[in-house]
């Protein structure tokens, strides 16, 4: 079961994964938990803090990502597989299951957490990247009109080099960001797509679960 925790402030976010297996012959056991910034709480709970530098160098929301696509997307069937064999034999959380049945059990506990969470990492680096947008915009604004620059040109020809230089650079930052933002989307989107026909196949073929996500994240708020 998935419970996701977000906490968020002015510059950052910390989004919070915890996997609590019903069976623990279900816990999965590999070496993603090796990083240090992500951590392993309690066995199996990852938590990372977004900032806009860790946008900018996504090194560890990548690998963030790649957890939790892994723990759910990659097995959706082994875990539909799983919940059916706690319900037919009886172990520990079947009534729990029975009560929603598999597939909404799984939906609820897994699945939508799992995606709202690389939901929300997503739209913060959005966020982060319409700031940037904005800082830039009003930095050339002000830096065309800045008599101090035109005095600092003088005084020292490489002035103005240097901030054309650190202004190009925050340019490539931004469209750095704006790059793994679309790419990341396109992730979610075939994903998203690829589940939806595994549940219809296996669960409700007259169900739209992508839509029924959005339904969930926006109880989410």
């Amino acid at each position: 079961m998935a419970e996701n925790k977000i906490e968020e402030s002015k510059n950052e976010m910390t989004l919070d994964l915890s996997w609590k297996q019903i069976d623990p012959n279900l816990i999965f056991r590999d070496n993603y938990y090796e990083n240090n910034d992500i951590k392993d709480i309690s066995g199996h709970e990852q938590q990372l803090t977004l900032t806009r530098a860790r946008c900018v160098n996504p090194t560890l929301v990548n690998s963030f990502l790649n957890i939790l696509r892994h723990k759910s997307d990659d097995i959706i069937r082994q875990r539909l597989n799983d919940y059916e064999k706690i319900v037919n034999t009886g172990k520990s959380g079947s009534s729990e299951i029975s009560k929603l049945g598999k597939c909404g059990y799984f939906l609820e506990k897994e699945l939508y957490p799992n995606w709202e969470v690389r939901r929300q990492a997503i739209q913060f680096c959005e966020n982060e990247s319409i700031k940037m947008e904005k800082e830039l915009e009003n930095s050339s604004k002000n830096s065309d009109v800045s008599s101090k620059s035109v005095v600092e040109a003088r005084l020292d020809p490489y002035a103005s080099r240097d901030r054309q230089a650190e202004e190009n650079s925050r340019y490539n930052e931004l469209n750095s960001v704006k790059l793994w933002i679309k790419n990341n989307k396109k992730i979610e989107s075939i994903l998203k797509n690829t589940a939806n026909e595994i549940l219809r196949q296996r669960c409700d073929q007259n169900t739209d679960y992508i839509n029924k996500f959005w339904t969930f994240s926006n109880n989410q708020h």
